[in-house]
């Protein structure tokens, strides 16, 4: 059983994955158009064209992507109306 101040450290790491990509997304739309990225701290550490992909991807590196961050990277930016 996790404790809970490891709980509380994977949390913080998960979301300065999403913060990583939020401040970031330009960059990453030059560098993974159209991929799935992976983001562990401030480090993509694997990508892919499909979900699937990169799941293989982590699994043969040996990344528990469970408590990564996981986001697909537009080539162009989205804007959702609510």
């Amino acid at each position: 059983m996790q404790t809970e101040a490891k709980l509380i450290s994977e949390m913080r790491e998960f979301e300065d994955g999403m913060d990583f990509v939020n401040v970031n997304i330009k960059d990453l739309r030059k560098t993974f158009p159209n991929k799935f990225v992976a983001v562990q701290g401030k480090d993509i550490v694997v990508y892919a064209s499909s979900m699937d992909e990169l799941m293989t991807k982590a699994e043969a590196k040996k990344i528990d992507l469970a408590m990564l961050f996981i986001e697909f990277i537009p080539s162009k930016e989205v804007m959702f109306i609510l």
